[in-house]
């Protein structure tokens, strides 16, 4: 066979065979100088994409795991400011409540020490009647408390409010100035 024919009938073949063993030549010379051959050079690109995206993907759930513990602390410590702040609340309205019993116990105190011959004896009202033709309300101080008919009943200001008509071991009802039935003596 004559080198003519023999290319025309194997040059393919040949040219294929003499690229590989460049490339293996090639391959084999680049890495001895510290650069990644042609094969691992290859391998390298074609796993940097996939290596990109993945790392992409636990860099978005690790960043989303963050966002879910952040968001479950941030709710736990909105929900302990939250009871905090009831709780502070219930002081304030209980402070308020003592600060109002105080000063009308200030005012009772006053009261006292002006007439010390009263006797002074602090009750409750239980009971109201509202009816348009008695103003009665009955408190929850009676008869072993010191009572009796016909004792004044007073505000922590000194004001009348009435008088003792009925009367009870531990209650007793008290008719009020504006009843048509109160009958009371007054000086000046």
């Amino acid at each position: 066979m004559k080198p003519k024919q023999f290319l025309i009938k194997y040059g393919t073949r040949f040219v294929i065979a003499v690229a590989v063993l460049a490339v293996i030549v090639g391959a084999g010379a680049s890495s001895r100088n510290g650069k990644a051959g042609l094969f691992k050079n290859a391998d390298g690109s074609l796993k940097a994409p996939v290596q990109k995206a993945a790392s992409a993907v636990v860099d978005w759930i690790e960043s989303l795991y963050g966002y879910i513990y952040t968001y479950d602390s941030l709710v736990a410590e909105n929900e302990t400011l939250r009871a905090e702040n009831a709780q502070i609340r219930e002081q304030v309205r209980n402070y308020e409540e003592v600060d109002a019993e105080n000063v009308r116990l200030r005012e009772l105190l006053n009261l006292k020490q002006k007439h010390s011959d009263f006797v002074f004896v602090s009750a409750k009202i239980v009971s109201w009647d509202p009816s348009d033709y008695t103003s009665i309300f009955s408190v929850s101080k009676g008869s072993e408390d010191g009572i009796e008919v016909g004792d004044c009943v007073l505000t922590e200001y000194g004001t009348l409010v009435g008088q003792v008509f009925e009367l009870g071991d531990t209650w007793c009802n008290i008719r009020t100035i504006i009843d048509v039935d109160m009958d009371l003596g007054a000086l000046a």
